[in-house]
């Protein structure tokens, strides 16, 4: 399934196909979606990098500095609450 059927159409440059969805930097694929969480521990946030490097093609995060993020072909997506 590709990533617009996921999100407003507006906010998609890349509309790639969907491999996996998931907030686990262990986890992603290429072609994920992966969703920026804060926990006790972690911050998601500080894993973008290692995601994108291992395929992500979609981040989404309630975090402002989503916002200022400048990677060729992913899509970064801000929202209010991830949950």
């Amino acid at each position: 399934m590709k990533v617009k059927k996921y999100f407003n159409e507006a906010c998609i440059i890349n509309n790639h196909n969907v491999a996996m969805i998931t907030d686990n930097s262990k986890e992603v694929i290429k072609n994920s979606i992966f969703f920026v969480l804060k926990g006790y521990k972690n911050n998601g946030f500080d894993y973008i990098d290692e995601v994108i490097k291992k395929g992500a093609k979609t981040i989404v995060s309630e975090d402002e500095r989503i916002l200022s993020c400048n990677y060729k072909n992913i899509n970064f997506i801000y929202c209010d609450n991830v949950l």
